[in-house]
């Protein structure tokens, strides 16, 4: 079933004009200097989010992009909740420094 939802988004993306991008990364995000969480992102499109406070989400997600990722650029990553939200956020790809992926005013960096 979760691969059949995956081709949708896809074939959903390609069908509107994007692109859909999906990449291996682990990020982790801090709060004044503190760990507060990680964001694992897989190259079949899932994703899991755990924070300190024992929260955790998983689902499906994708990067808006039609040439790959880029030094210097800014995308749309769209994360498709379990719970059946859609989070739509920043993927950073600085000159310089790690991506980033800025979600809900936490920025989660790449190790």
């Amino acid at each position: 079933m979760k691969k059949i939802f995956i081709s949708f988004l896809l074939a959903l993306a390609s069908i509107t004009g994007l692109q859909a991008l999906c990449v291996t990364r682990t990020m982790d995000a801090e709060v004044d200097g503190e760990y507060f969480g990680r964001l694992s992102l897989r190259r079949n499109c899932t994703f899991f989010l755990s924070t300190v406070d024992g929260e955790s989400f998983r689902g499906t997600y994708y990067i808006d992009s039609d040439e790959g990722l880029q030094s210097g650029s800014t995308y749309t990553i769209v994360f498709n909740v379990s719970d059946g939200r859609t989070i739509r956020s920043v993927y950073m790809c600085p000159v310089y420094g790690k991506e980033c992926v800025n979600l809900d005013g936490y920025l989660f960096e790449a190790q």
